[in-house]
C-alpha cells in the first residue's frame, strides 16, 4: 500500500515530518504483512494508496466543523473511501472505483488522514514519549479506520487497540499498557450529540432518495465529493444504512436528499455490460428522482444511455439529466448534444455541469430538492455521508477541497 504525503503544515518543523518517513513505510509494510485484513482486501491493498496530508491548526479545526460541527482543534481526522468492517469488504469495489494512474494501472484509493503535528508534539510532551511515537500512533489509528476498524462500540474498541498496539509493535514504536482506552489518545472521538441536530422522524419538507446513473469514470463521486466538501467515505457500520448503497446525505434546515449510487455502467454488448446496466436499472427504480450523468465531450448519447433511457421509460421515472465536463467540450456542443437527448427521453430538466469545479452544483441541487415529497426526515441531520467518522453539513453546501 502506497501512502503519498502532503506537507501543509505551514510553519512546522519540516525535519520533524521527515523524520517520520521510515516509520510510514514501515507502516504500509506491516498492513500488508500482518493479518490486518482479509487475503482479499490484502490482494487489492497491493495495488491502493492513501493520502496522508499533514495540516495546520487552524485547518484542521476548520475541517473539523464544517464536517462535523465541532468548533475545535483536532489531532486527526480519518476519511475512508471504501466500506469495510474490520479488514474485510462489505461491498466489494466495482470498477467505478477503481482510479487509473499515471502508468496505467488499476488502484484503489483507501481515504484520506489528516494530522496535526503541533497537537502530536503537544500531546507526546503530556505523555512523556517522543514526537514520532505520537504521530506515528494517530497515523496507524487512522490507518485502521480506513481498514473499516472502530472503537464506537466496546467490543469494536477491544479489536482496535490490539491491532493498534500490534501496529506499534511492527514499526519499532510499542507501548504496552498505558493506554487502557483509545479515547485517551483520540481527541476526535465525539459521543456528544451536536447542538443543532435535526433528529431522525422530524417533519422535512423535502425528503426522499436520488440514484445516480452513468457510464464509469462519468463523474458521479466527484460530484458526491463536490456536494459534501471532502473526499467521502463509502462506509458504515450502521445497520439502517446498508439496505441500500448511500453515498452521501445532504442536508439543509427543511431539505433532506439521500443519494444512492449505482454501478457503474459499461456498454451493453456483452451479457456483463447487459448484467450492469440491469442492475443499475434496478437500483434506480426504487428512487424518489434519478440523475442520469451525461459526459458532455461526446458528440450524442451513447448505447448506455440509450439502454437506460429505455429502461427507465417503461416505469416513467421522473429523470434529470445532468451533462458534466461540458466546459472541457465547449459551449458550442452543449446545444446539439441537449438537443439530441431531448429527443430520445422527456427530462424533468436538464442542467450543464462541471462536478469537478461545482459550476451549477447549486442549481442541480435546487432542481431536485423540488422534485421531492414532504415526508419525515429518515436519518439525523449531523449524518452527510454515511461513514464511520460523522459527517454534518453546516448551513447549505459545504466547499469541495
Amino acid at each position: 500500500m502506497r501512502i503519498d504525503i502532503v506537507n501543509n503544515a505551514e510553519g512546522f518543523s519540516e525535519d520533524k515530518l521527515n523524520g517520520l518517513d521510515e516509520y510510514i513505510v514501515k507502516l504500509s509494510e506491516a498492513v500488508l504483512s500482518g493479518d490486518y485484513s482479509s487475503p482479499q482486501v490484502t490482494r487489492t491493498l497491493r495495488d491502493a494508496y492513501a493520502t496522508l496530508t499533514f495540516v495546520t491548526p487552524e485547518e484542521i479545526r476548520e475541517i473539523n466543523k464544517e464536517q462535523r460541527d465541532i468548533d475545535k482543534e483536532t489531532d486527526c481526522l480519518s476519511f475512508p473511501m471504501l466500506e469495510l468492517r474490520e479488514g474485510e469488504f462489505v461491498d466489494i469495489p466495482d470498477s467505478g472505483d477503481f482510479e487509473t494512474d499515471e502508468d496505467g494501472n488499476q488502484v484503489l484509493c483507501y481515504g484520506d488522514i489528516l494530522i496535526n503535528p503541533t497537537a502530536c508534539e503537544a500531546q507526546a510532551l503530556s505523555y512523556g514519549h517522543s514526537f514520532e511515537r505520537e504521530a506515528m500512533f494517530l497515523i496507524a489509528h487512522s490507518l485502521l479506520h480506513l481498514l473499516g476498524y472502530d472503537h464506537i462500540e466496546s467490543a469494536d474498541e477491544m479489536i482496535m487497540i490490539d491491532r493498534q498496539k500490534r501496529l506499534m509493535r511492527d514499526i519499532g514504536l510499542a507501548f504496552d499498557d498505558e493506554i487502557a482506552d483509545i479515547c485517551e489518545m483520540d481527541n476526535h472521538r465525539d459521543l456528544i450529540q451536536p447542538e443543532g441536530l435535526i433528529p431522525a422522524g422530524t417533519p422535512c419538507k423535502h425528503c426522499g432518495t436520488v440514484a445516480l446513473l452513468g457510464r464509469p469514470n462519468v463523474g458521479k463521486s466527484t460530484l458526491l465529493n463536490y456536494i459534501t466538501g471532502m473526499k467521502i467515505a463509502i462506509v458504515s457500520h450502521k445497520p439502517q444504512t446498508t439496505r441500500t448503497n448511500i453515498k452521501t446525505i445532504y442536508n439543509t434546515e427543511d431539505t433532506q436528499i439521500i443519494f444512492t449510487d449505482t454501478p457503474g455502467i459499461h456498454k451493453p454488448t456483452s451479457k456483463m455490460g447487459e448484467f450492469m446496466v440491469d442492475r443499475s436499472y434496478k437500483a434506480a427504480l426504487g428512487a424518489d428522482c434519478v440523475v442520469l450523468i451525461a459526459d458532455g465531450r461526446f458528440p450524442e448519447p451513447g448505447a448506455v444511455e440509450k439502454k437506460l433511457m429505455d429502461l427507465l421509460r417503461e416505469e416513467n421515472k421522473k429523470v434529470i439529466l445532468a451533462i458534466n465536463k461540458y466546459d472541457e467540450a465547449g459551449q458550442e456542443k452543449l446545444l446539439p448534444l441537449t438537443q439530441k437527448y431531448s429527443e430520445l427521453y422527456n427530462f424533468e430538466d436538464i442542467v450543464p455541469i462541471s462536478a469537478k469545479t461545482g459550476k451549477n452544483v447549486d442549481l442541480l441541487l435546487s432542481i431536485i430538492t423540488k422534485m421531492l415529497p414532504e415526508g419525515p426526515r429518515l436519518y439525523d441531520s449531523e449524518y452527510m455521508t454515511d461513514q464511520t467518522e460523522r459527517v454534518k453539513v453546516q448551513g447549505f453546501m459545504t466547499v469541495n477541497i
